[in-house]
């Protein structure tokens, strides 16, 4: 039997192990999103957390893009941070704006 005090006493996770923990469980979660296609529920769960959001992001992308959405799919590479991904999308889909958006971008980037 632990005791309140037994609790207390506990050893306190360090943050890379807290760290650790939270990449497992969302690791997990993802999976469980995934099968069931519960992305636009857990982006509004998850957005709290802008690493989380944007693993979210992607993942649903991908989503898109595997069921012929790749405009779709494109918006939500450039959310989650995937240019090149973004601008596949966009070629796929045809849309000439939003490629040469991601373009001009690219190359003021590469100016800097």
């Amino acid at each position: 039997k632990v005791t309140g005090v037994q609790t207390c006493a506990l050893p306190i996770l360090d943050m890379d192990q807290q760290q650790g923990l939270k990449e497992k469980y969302f690791t997990e979660a993802l999976a469980v999103i995934k099968k069931n296609r519960l992305f636009k529920q857990a982006l509004e769960y998850y957005s709290h957390s802008e690493p989380l959001t944007k693993r979210l992001k992607l993942a649903f992308a991908e989503y898109l893009e595997l069921r012929g959405y790749s405009e779709e799919a494109g918006f939500l590479y450039a959310a989650g941070g995937d240019q090149d991904q973004a601008l596949n999308a966009f070629k796929k889909s045809l849309n000439i704006d939003m490629v040469s958006s991601l373009l001009v971008g690219a190359s003021v980037e590469k100016a800097r």
